[in-house]
């Protein structure tokens, strides 16, 4: 009979001693367990045309994805609990690993890493990670990782989610082997809430409107189509949001925090843009945006409404509480660069939008092109639910995030830019071109519209 291992990860532990605790039986938490089994081929070898290793098994649904990692065969589980559920412990018992010897100087596939499209550079070779294809450690280090976050599921329930990810193979890359295992039990216990999210609710609305001050008129007369429709809304001018937060937008997403709480919200409106026209600056007519500080080596951030629609992370000890978006507290929000990394729950908790109008003439238009749409269509009809919006970037987030704009080493003269998107099939859209005169001798101004 095969041995048996285990790997085991203990998320809580409570010990009494030398106590007798009381409770009423309503209130005695009960600890559940699921449980899954998984076969495992043993690992198939190919060899690419840039001479790496690739591995194919048999029982995995994809593979590991960390930028110049072995690329490993994996088994993603996905476990969906009510929201509030605290997860116990997570163990895998696995049969005895067995090792197989790779060809000798050979590596595993690394995972690709995103290059530009406009080809800027790019690496001549295949990126690896040097600090794992240089160890004799195994990677992964265990066989088996996970993750919980919280947020709305396909079937719009507020729900915990835990992400496991099974190894059957790990590599050790300077020695040349993997080890690899058959057959694995995952098992989870985990603690239910004993009253549901839902069950706490005061009130009842399905779609809050968060509205800069100038379209109040223009909102409520949407809200009033979207309750002859069945849609129960409820709107709120921005300047009236008040309460906790370091500043307007955390003060707004802490107000979100409570319509989820009082009212049960699951759909949120925006309603204003960042700027007005030519960039100016007019309260009245905006919603403040949240820039998040994640450098991709071209920008240093963008613009981020899912930082309104992420309001929780996963607890455990509670369950779930306020995601701020600033885990390592240094007021760069979605922070990924060398200053720090902040830990994000990325699930929304709300289904968010916004009407990024300028003037109260654009939320007129858009309303009446809302209302148009919603009252003329047939709504059973298989596109009427269906849409694809693309939009693209500006650089009116230059100010906000320190972004250079520096053109005193450019000579005088008249100068033509030119502007092209390309997508990812390498389809090229039009050439738009920007005619500009830089006289280092007349004072300059760049706006953004």
């Amino acid at each position: 009979m095969k041995n048996k291992y285990f790997s085991m990860a203990v998320i809580a532990l409570l010990v009494l001693s030398g106590a007798v605790v009381a409770v009423g039986a309503s209130e005695v938490p009960t600890i559940s367990i699921k449980k899954a089994t998984f076969t495992f081929s043993s690992p198939e070898i190919s060899q690419t045309d840039d001479n790496f290793i690739k591995l194919e098994v048999s029982g995995a649904t994809t593979t590991t994805h960390t930028d110049g990692a072995p690329m490993l065969p994996v088994r993603k589980v996905v476990y969906e609990f009510p929201m509030g559920t605290i997860i116990k412990n997570i163990k895998l018992e696995h049969n005895d690993a067995t090792t197989m010897k790779l060809p000798e100087g050979m590596k595993i596939l690394p995972c690709p890493t995103p290059l530009p499209l406009n080809g800027a550079n790019v690496p001549s070779s295949m990126p690896m990670d040097e600090k794992i294809y240089g160890s004799s450690n195994y990677y992964p280090e265990k066989w088996f990782s996970y993750r919980i976050k919280v947020g709305l599921n396909k079937d719009n329930e507020r729900t915990t989610f835990l992400i496991v990810d099974v190894y059957p193979v790990r590599y050790s890359p300077k020695n040349d082997e993997i080890i690899y295992i058959t057959d694995a039990t995952l098992e989870v216990s985990y603690q239910e809430p004993t009253t549901k999210f839902e069950s706490k609710v005061k009130g009842q609305y399905d779609l809050l409107i968060i509205s800069a001050s100038a379209y109040m008129k223009e909102m409520q007369r949407l809200a009033d189509h979207k309750e002859s429709h069945g849609v129960k809304t409820k709107v709120v001018c921005v300047d009236d949001i008040n309460g906790q937060g370091r500043d307007k937008q955390e003060k707004i997403k802490y107000y979100i925090k409570e319509a989820i709480e009082n009212w049960n919200i699951k759909y949120v409106l925006l309603v204003g843009g960042y700027r007005s026209f030519f960039g100016l600056n007019k309260p009245e007519l905006q919603i403040p945006i949240r820039y998040v500080y994640l450098n991709d080596g071209g920008e240093d951030g963008f613009p981020s409404d899912l930082y309104y629609a992420d309001i929780y992370y996963y607890d455990p000890e509670h369950g779930y509480a306020f995601d701020d978006w600033d885990s390592n507290g240094n007021g760069r929000y979605g922070e990924w660069d060398w200053y720090g990394y902040d830990e994000l729950d990325y699930v929304p908790d709300v289904h968010l939008g916004r009407l990024a109008c300028r003037t109260v003439r654009e939320a007129k238009i858009m309303v009446d092109k809302i209302i148009n749409y919603e009252s003329e269509y047939i709504g059973n009809a298989d596109w009427f639910k269906k849409m694809i919006v693309i939009t693209g970037d500006d650089f009116q987030d230059q100010n906000a995030l320190d972004i250079p704009w520096n053109v005193s080493s450019v000579p005088d003269g008249e100068y033509t830019i030119h502007a092209q998107a390309i997508n990812c099939d390498n389809v090229s859209g039009p050439v738009h071109e920007v005619h500009v005169i830089v006289d280092h001798d007349s004072p300059s101004q760049v706006t953004f519209s």
